[in-house]
């Protein structure tokens, strides 16, 4: 069913890759905190990702974080990250505009106006397996080695318009029934046309704090907006 969308979406998707230099240890080695998530291109050279993957421990009252870099999904094991520069981000919806300076590859998602009807089946990617080792080069210098698999999740639309509380914001969104975790965050949310409806920005979460098994997804037409709002051309949209 997916995979004429995931084809087209996979080389306009991103993994986003963020770090804060820290203050030498006692032995003088310098290392970093860490964050990753996911993203998509929506015009050429713009990425848009969810604003707290860009803050560190992924809180937006935190600081954000100094360097931030991604690498397009085909060429995750072979690539090397490019750096970003941030143009805006949003707490209200969890939206975070970053652009690559001339970039090489120009492929961009199209967006959706409109919300997913409940009951619609989408498909959503993102790279929640990031994982960060640190070494010690041989200058005392770490090197840091970083290992992403993008992953691929099928569900159905279970609720629109809802506003989700978090600790530290209140966001729009509407759900669907499957699971997302830390690193796919800011992933596309698409059809099985593949057209872009939405973005992954985190999970539900019972009156105990459980964690269920709904994913919460910003609507395109916020991306937009938001978009359209800083001064971005060129989008593609339905």
């Amino acid at each position: 069913m997916y995979r004429t969308s995931y084809i087209h979406i996979h080389p306009r998707s991103y993994g986003i890759l963020c770090r804060t230099q820290t203050a030498p240890d006692a032995n003088g080695v310098v290392n970093y905190t860490q964050g990753f998530g996911s993203g998509f291109a929506i015009a050429p050279g713009i990425i848009v990702t969810a604003a707290h993957v860009i803050h560190q421990q992924g809180i937006l009252t935190n600081p954000l974080f100094n360097d931030l870099h991604v690498i397009r999904a085909p060429e995750v094991g072979g690539g090397m990250p490019i750096a970003v520069s941030l143009i805006a981000e949003s707490a209200n919806n969890d939206i975070a505009l970053l652009r690559i300076e001339n970039p090489v590859n120009s492929d961009f998602v199209t967006l959706t106006n409109s919300l997913p009807q409940i009951g619609r089946s989408v498909g959503a990617i993102g790279f929640p397996n990031t994982v960060a080792n640190n070494t010690a080069g041989t200058n005392g210098e770490i090197q840091v080695h970083i290992s992403m698999e993008i992953t691929f999740v099928g569900s159905h639309v279970s609720n629109l318009n809802q506003i989700m509380n978090y600790p530290d914001r209140s966001i729009r969104v509407f759900m669907t029934d499957g699971n997302v975790y830390e690193g796919a965050s800011g992933g596309p949310v698409f059809t099985t046309n593949g057209k872009v409806c939405g973005m992954q920005v985190g999970y539900r979460r019972n009156a105990n704090n459980e964690r269920l098994s709904f994913t919460n997804c910003i609507p395109s037409s916020e991306i937009i907006a938001f978009a359209v709002a800083n001064g971005i051309t060129g989008l593609r949209t339905v």
